[in-house]
């Protein structure tokens, strides 16, 4: 009980703030994780334009007349290029998250990537029918 235990130093290596664009790689993991954002400030503003459609036609022609707004219009275009940066950045990066077997062998990595620009295109393909 008298015994008293040494603490070990730790070894804390410190990085500048720009350690994120020495490597390129790391740089765009930064971009995929950043561009998350952009991802849940797309999907709020759905489920507020739910809301205004759920809410009565005066809600929804307000938001609509802020849509047409010049700021909303670029914020819009920037999500819509973060979100798809985001999508394509997360298709690459999934046969290192997850690689499923069939039997005794694993399944190859472009069929996982190729997997998912399927269903994306499913997806939109039937949200373009429906839409239309």
């Amino acid at each position: 009980m008298g015994e008293q235990v040494s603490k070990s130093k730790r070894y804390e290596q410190q990085l500048p703030g720009w350690w994120v664009f020495k490597k390129k790689t790391w740089f765009v993991f930064f971009l995929r994780e950043i561009t998350c954002i952009f991802v849940a400030l797309f999907a709020l503003f759905y489920l507020n334009f739910a809301r205004a459609i759920y809410a009565g036609p005066e809600a929804y022609e307000e938001i609509l007349e802020g849509l047409r707004t010049p700021g909303m219009i670029a914020i819009h275009c920037l999500s819509f290029v973060a979100v798809v940066w985001h999508t394509i950045t997360w298709f690459v990066a999934a046969p290192k998250a997850m690689r499923p077997r069939i039997g005794n062998k694993l399944v190859p990595g472009n069929a996982i990537i190729a997997g998912h620009y399927a269903g994306w295109f499913a997806i939109s393909a039937i949200l373009f029918w429906v839409l239309t």
